[in-house]
């Protein structure tokens, strides 16, 4: 728990972040909690590709000898046993804090707190102060005997934007479906509040997270050198099938069409 008393400002299944004394999204649903490290990369063979929406690039993931890809098929399905929750900040704070060293040990980014002086945190503290109080999600995993295993924490960013800050799934559940039912609980949460993005940062080699995600219907929208995480993707989940549609034709996968022309004023 931090001065602020929000807890480590990560997401991930594991991908980094650390502790912050005010409001700091850090990297989003990664995978360190996976223990991988295979990487994205660009125009490497594989078993595997996947055409990216967002840029006119056919990114295929190497390494495959790091995590065995399996088909879906062959995936475990997530066990019955499991259920995801809705809980209250007080709920979640202390199952997510004993986990948090377990699902983030190979962590290498660093505190932004760690790096400004007082007058700066109480600064930022007045800032976070002025965004009033946003809609916030806090999801737990737990098995048939009430034991925390997983989790998704999340907050408003704007009046359109909900940001998944943070989710792990703890290692000796992990490869069963849990994370992609994780990330589908928040979209239905987000859908459900009238969200029109869903917005994620990842480590940009974390394929373990980022291929569920593009499975998802998320889409590679950016890219971002952090001083506190390195170089991160960032994912965009469109709500509105328009605006999912524009994403493709922004990005050369599809010709504007009539369907579209309208919208941009060319009917």
């Amino acid at each position: 728990m931090t001065k602020s008393g929000r807890p480590l400002d990560r997401d991930s299944m594991n991908d980094a972040a650390a502790p912050h004394g005010s409001f700091e999204p850090k990297v989003t649903d990664a995978a360190k909690c996976m223990n991988v490290g295979f990487s994205l990369t660009i125009g490497q063979a594989s078993s595997f590709s996947h055409s990216l929406q967002c840029i006119t690039l056919t990114v295929r993931c190497g390494s495959v000898s790091l995590f065995n890809m399996m088909s879906n098929s062959e995936r475990v399905n997530v066990p019955d046993t499991l259920s995801i929750r809705n809980l209250t900040w007080d709920e979640f704070v202390p199952n997510f804090n004993a986990h948090v060293p377990t699902a983030f040990a190979q962590d290498h980014s660093y505190a932004l707190s760690d790096a400004l002086s007082e007058r700066e945190k109480e600064k930022m503290a007045l800032l976070e102060a002025r965004l009033g109080k946003p809609f916030e999600l806090c999801l737990g995993v737990f098995d048939a005997e009430n034991r925390f295993v997983g989790w998704s924490w999340g907050k408003q960013e704007s009046k359109s934007t909900f940001n998944m800050i943070n989710s792990a799934v703890l290692p000796e559940f992990q490869r069963q479906g849990v994370y992609s039912k994780l990330v589908r609980r928040v979209l239905t949460e987000a859908k459900t509040q009238g969200f029109q993005v869903v917005y994620s940062r990842h480590c940009a080699t974390n394929n373990a997270v980022i291929i569920p995600k593009l499975k998802a219907g998320f889409l590679i929208s950016k890219f971002e050198l952090s001083d506190t995480h390195g170089v991160l993707v960032h994912l965009h989940y469109y709500t509105n099938p328009t605006r999912r549609q524009v994403m493709d034709y922004r990005s050369g996968q599809r010709s504007l069409g009539k369907d579209l022309e309208q919208l941009f004023g060319k009917a």
